[in-house]
């Protein structure tokens, strides 16, 4: 028999129950309710652990808000991710699983823009909408996506020099000058947004403002830092530095993969030289990050000298992770690992309280929802996360259990070909992913308990509470709004 008495408890009562939202928005401080202005800040493949090295943003976000310890992504890939907060919904209702066509990319996500984020938010009266950055992966030429009304972008492939950008449907080109370095570009367009379309007494602004750092120029290539920043951190092979040590926890360049799914025990371990390029990308991302910490402290000034900082929102947070020789993975990301699937989520803005933490299981459905709930906007389609507002405002807000992720397996994480997609959950205690081969011939499970195993090394797809998992799972790998909610307790 599979279930244990618990565990049959925890099967029956599997529920999906979504708290009402007129409920948990809250009354605003004042007389009159007031629309805030809106900044999301989203990095490009930062990890939960790079937040540490960002002292700027510990300072002016972490230090004056909320930091979610378990803050993830439906689907750990750029465009399936980005695709997910400008619609509100889970990859497998989007259609986005892919960086590129036919099933992922701009190409296939232009079906949605006349209904998403932005769209909704003129919708409620936002009439400043900006966006500056990397948009979509392919996005490229002129047009302008429904909603905007200030579009400075990447047109084509997005990098730190060398690239172009579109301004309002004109492209311009950036060079290797200094001055042209991406993260900077990108922090000025920002400045320039707030300084000439905030105001304390107008109507609020909706900000963008999407970085390329700390994403390689290529996949697996090199990550340019701003000149001031290069050598910060940087150990050069053969001279001495000042390259700080790298944190290896016990998956680094995992010595036993035997227990893994059958792809990846093809991977073996990184020879020595591996190791170095691994621990020098690690080093050159975080000197890339500097120039964006610089951005959010630009940012925050501007909102201050333009007397709205106090009526601002400004959420802080990634589109996936990234994995750097954890269980062998020398680059990547895609996979159901926590280095993967987490990312930093910082919070800031009024009536929020400073320097807290948060550690029930959000994701980036939750921070669409949340947007659209500050805006008291009203969606065009059902959004599959909930708003953080109440959680926000009281850490004993009841909560989910658990969380729906999904992905590829296998070619975007390495040089292995793809093997095919899998589906999970990520409770509290628990990562459960079941893995599914291309031609569907071949199923294999992965679980890991992250109260005894947090570097996730010992698979054990027969334990007793795999099925328990495995029924949570079934019940909303093709959920839609509420049905996405999970308070089933775990088992």
């Amino acid at each position: 028999m599979w279930y244990s008495a618990g565990c049959l408890v925890a099967f029956l009562s599997l529920t999906v129950i979504l708290p009402n939202y007129s409920v948990w928005r809250p009354t605003p401080v004042g007389a009159d309710p007031i629309q805030p202005n809106i900044v999301m800040i989203l990095l490009d493949d930062a990890r939960m652990s790079d937040l540490q090295y960002m002292p700027k943003t510990q300072e002016l976000l972490v230090e004056k808000g909320i930091t979610f310890t378990n803050s993830f992504v439906n689907f750990p890939l750029c465009c399936p991710s980005r695709a997910s907060l400008l619609t509100g919904q889970a990859a497998h209702n989007t259609g986005i699983i892919s960086n590129v066509a036919p099933n992922g990319g701009w190409l296939a996500f232009q079906q949605h823009e006349s209904n998403t984020l932005p769209v909704w938010l003129a919708q409620a009266g936002y009439d400043k909408l900006g966006f500056v950055g990397k948009y979509l992966n392919g996005y490229s030429g002129t047009s302008i996506p429904a909603g905007w009304t200030h579009w400075r972008s990447f047109s084509g492939v997005p990098d730190y020099y060398n690239y172009t950008m579109n301004i309002l449907g004109v492209l311009k080109s950036y060079y290797s000058n200094t001055w042209d370095y991406s993260t900077d570009v990108i922090r000025d367009f920002a400045k320039n947004f707030i300084k000439y379309q905030a105001s304390a007494t107008g109507t609020p602004i909706f900000a963008f403002i999407s970085t390329y750092a700390p994403h390689g120029n290529s996949q697996g290539g090199a990550v340019p830092a701003a000149s001031r920043h290069l050598g910060l951190w940087t150990a050069t092979p053969g001279i001495p530095g000042p390259g700080i040590p790298m944190p290896k926890p016990p998956s680094f360049n995992e010595s036993d993969i035997s227990d893994k799914p059958a792809y990846m025990q093809s991977l073996a371990t990184m020879a020595p030289a591996n190791i170095e390029w691994v621990e020098n990308h690690w080093r050159q991302r975080l000197e890339s990050l500097q120039a964006a910490d610089d951005l959010v402290q630009w940012v925050v000034n501007s909102l201050e000298g333009k007397g709205v900082l106090d009526n601002t929102v400004i959420i802080f947070t990634s589109d996936n992770g990234f994995m750097l020789g954890e269980h062998r993975y020398r680059y990547g990301k895609s996979l159901p690992h926590e280095e993967s699937i987490q990312v930093p989520l910082v919070i800031r803005g009024p009536g929020i309280p400073a320097g807290e933490i948060r550690t029930q299981l959000v994701n980036n459905l939750d921070v669409a929802a949340s947007i659209v709930d500050w805006a008291d906007a009203t969606p065009g389609r059902v959004l599959d996360g909930v708003s953080l507002l109440p959680l926000l405002a009281n850490p004993e807000t009841p909560w989910r259990t658990a969380l729906l992720i999904q992905g590829t397996s296998g070619g975007n994480a390495t040089s292995l070909p793809l093997w095919g997609t899998w589906k999970g959950i990520r409770t509290n205690r628990y990562m459960l992913a079941r893995h599914i081969s291309t031609n569907g011939s071949t199923t294999e499970y992965e679980y890991y308990d992250l109260l005894t195993d947090p570097y996730q090394l010992n698979n054990n797809p027969n334990s007793p509470v795999v099925p328990t998992l495995i029924s949570i799972l079934n019940a909303i790998e093709n959920c839609a709004g509420p049905n996405c909610w999970v308070t089933t307790p775990e088992p």
